[in-house]
């Protein structure tokens, strides 16, 4: 099988959008809270503490909006029916 160059081309550009496009929001929110706890003078280990909390929030909240937008959409196709 050949392989064509520009198969790897595509995938290096494309790969580094769709992580920040899809993991965005949990990424700016980890980061902002790694950011202001730094400032508020917390000790490491209690910035990793809140890192972790305000990521796993922020997780949570986009994946139950999701489930939220694909629970409505179902129903509108079973009572558009």
């Amino acid at each position: 099988m050949s392989e064509k160059p520009r198969s790897s081309l595509t995938l290096k550009i494309l790969a580094p959008l769709m992580v920040v496009c899809c993991l965005g929001p949990i990424l700016f929110a980890s980061f902002a809270a790694g950011f202001f706890s730094w400032f508020a003078g917390i000790e490491p280990v209690s910035i990793a503490l809140v890192v972790v909390l305000v990521t796993g929030i922020a997780f949570y909240f986009f994946r139950w909006r999701q489930n939220r937008r694909t629970e409505e959409k179902q129903m509108k196709e079973i009572f558009d029916d």
